[in-house]
């Protein structure tokens, strides 16, 4: 979710760092650490936002199984050393919400983003779990469960219908504790160099 809020000038800080790690070879996971620990209560109040029980019930045909539905929990991926490329940024950290065993929320924060099919028909396909080929009818079901999110959520995103909001309305206060953050490190990069 944390993706392009953070472009302090990706890559002269990537510069810094590098220069830090080779003064400082313990740096890159002191700086891990330090942002873990100071965004994870963020990302687990955005977990938190997201309803325990299914917003679906009464629904047809509601899943159970892998894509039942369960609360996720949140969890912060910081790549202070991840390169620019040609963007001439780089995302430094990244939250992440997720079930990895009930993919209910997954499959609803996702709902919206991808392109209604033109074709009456999907793509063949085969599950993991046998060597059946399979083929569905491209019909409006999701649409009813994108509808039923939005109500359920009271957001009216494309998607991202439970737990995006939150984070939008959280990202001012995580993006000055990822700041705080950098300072620090820019504190002992200044020390380190003065040395």
């Amino acid at each position: 979710m944390l993706e392009q809020q953070i472009q302090l000038d990706a890559k002269a800080l990537r510069q810094t760092l590098n220069e830090l790690k080779q003064l400082d070879p313990d740096s890159t996971k002191q700086l891990r650490s330090d942002f873990k620990i100071r965004l994870l209560p963020f990302a687990n109040a955005i977990a938190n936002q997201v309803p325990t029980e299914s917003p679906f019930k009464g629904m047809n045909r509601n899943y159970y199984g892998a894509v039942q539905w369960a609360q996720p929990s949140g969890k912060v991926s910081a790549t202070p050393g991840r390169g620019t490329g040609n963007r001439g940024w780089a995302n430094i950290l990244t939250i992440i919400i997720e079930n990895k065993k009930a993919l209910g929320f997954a499959y609803t924060e996702n709902a919206g983003t991808r392109r209604k099919s033109k074709k009456p028909m999907s793509k063949t396909y085969q599950r993991h779990t046998d060597s059946v080929v399979r083929q569905h009818r491209n019909t409006t079901q999701g649409d009813a469960l994108i509808q039923k999110a939005r109500q359920a959520s009271k957001n009216d995103f494309k998607s991202g219908h439970f737990a995006y909001g939150f984070f939008l309305s959280q990202r001012p206060m995580i993006i000055a504790q990822a700041q705080l953050v950098l300072k620090k490190v820019m504190k002992r990069y200044n020390k380190k160099v003065e040395r």
